[in-house]
């Protein structure tokens, strides 16, 4: 069981690396990108998004995330860090609608993913994503102190307060 976890999750990390590297280069050079493998034709552990029964697979959430219109995508290098390290991170925003998305607030926190708890303080600012755009907004760093597995989650919220995007990093501190 825990090959076939290894497997998914490394199949969910490069479809999110080739996704979202592909969404940051909006227009310079990127066009677009196509997800391709969408069903597996037998019983196996593959790049679909549907497994044979038609189960979606963890390649699916990260496809469907890794589309969302709006998005807070994290650039990294790796995906091991060493206890007491800083894990830095590009965090970039990106906007698919035609209008500017204004008085945004963007947070984003560190959280454990042995029992779902954030281990940093939740970071929040306001923001002004422009219509149609792709754009490197900083770097965030945290400093995980004991090993693990962790997530770096970004969230996007409305004027409103209501969740517009919410994107995941996933890396691991030996």
């Amino acid at each position: 069981m825990k090959q076939k976890r290894e497997n998914t999750d490394y199949v969910a990390r490069l479809f999110q690396l080739a996704i979202e590297r592909m969404r940051r280069l909006k227009y310079k050079p990127a066009g677009g990108i196509l997800h391709f493998h969408a069903i597996d034709l037998w019983p196996s552990v593959t790049m679909a998004a549907l497994d044979y029964y038609r189960q979606p697979t963890k390649s699916y959430q990260t496809v469907q995330s890794s589309f969302q219109p709006v998005l807070a995508s994290f650039e990294y290098d790796r995906d091991a860090w060493k206890a007491g390290e800083t894990v830095k991170s590009e965090l970039w925003l990106i906007n698919d609608h035609r209008e500017a998305i204004e008085n945004a607030r963007l947070s984003w926190q560190m959280i454990d993913r042995s029992n779902n708890l954030p281990v940093s303080k939740s970071k929040e600012t306001t923001i002004t994503l422009p219509p149609d755009s792709s754009f490197r907004w900083n770097e965030v760093k945290v400093v995980p102190t004991r090993a693990g597995r962790y997530t770096l989650r970004a969230t996007i919220r409305d004027s409103k307060g209501a969740v517009i995007s919410e994107n995941n990093y996933e890396f691991e501190v030996k």
